[in-house]
């Protein structure tokens, strides 16, 4: 399934075939994701099935020894592998990654979404919601990759710059990040895995700073 070179310089946390009934592993600092729905692991990631199946990955949630610190002042990157199956029956979108607040409210700060004609669509906190250029077609692997700093949002698809906006607010100490099926049917993923990165394109090892 995998497309596009694994990371390795700069890769501070990685999750792929790894998982129990509750949790998937963090194979690096081990800030393990909590899965919920229908979630099953295959070699090298997971598979969410059914409504509400997902995962949330909490690396900056309080009372942790946080590993993550660095998100509180400056984002990282995210890549993730994943394969959509199945195009949502229904008009509403639905997320493929989101950064969220662990709040009362669960607050999105930048989410990723499947449209069910087979398009990409962002939101940004307090700046709406856009549907892009780029699309998606079912049973293909796609990478997605999620960067922020400084304000900044920049998201690539296949090592293709889909979009840039800004975000002036601050992360929170319990952020969290989601990922997730809600269509009813079956999703892949493979492979997410964050990085510290001082590049706008965070794809192969010669784009990512060792530390």
């Amino acid at each position: 399934m995998c497309i596009r070179p694994i990371l390795t310089d700069g890769l501070v946390g990685y999750l792929s075939g790894l998982s129990t009934g509750s949790e998937w592993m963090d194979e690096y600092l081990c800030v393990n994701a909590t899965v919920h729905g229908t979630v099953r692991g295959f070699s090298n990631g997971v598979t969410f099935e059914g409504p509400g199946a997902g995962a949330g990955w909490p690396v900056a949630r309080s009372g942790q020894n946080q590993p993550y610190h660095f998100v509180h002042k400056r984002f990282i990157t995210l890549v993730v592998m994943a394969v959509i199956h199945d195009e949502p029956k229904k008009r509403t979108p639905i997320p493929l990654i989101r950064v969220v607040m662990d709040d009362k409210d669960k607050t999105v700060l930048f989410g990723v979404f499947c449209t069910h004609d087979g398009r990409w669509m962002t939101v940004i906190h307090s700046g709406g919601r856009q549907i892009l250029s780029t699309g998606w077609d079912p049973g293909k692997p796609c990478q997605v990759m999620l960067r922020h700093d400084t304000g900044n949002w920049d998201l690539y698809i296949n090592a293709r710059e889909a979009y840039f906006g800004t975000y002036k607010g601050l992360f929170s100490k319990q952020t969290v990040f989601h990922t997730s099926n809600s269509t009813g049917r079956v999703g892949k993923l493979e492979n997410p895995a964050i990085c510290h990165s001082s590049t706008p394109v965070c794809i192969t090892e010669d784009s990512i700073p060792s530390i």
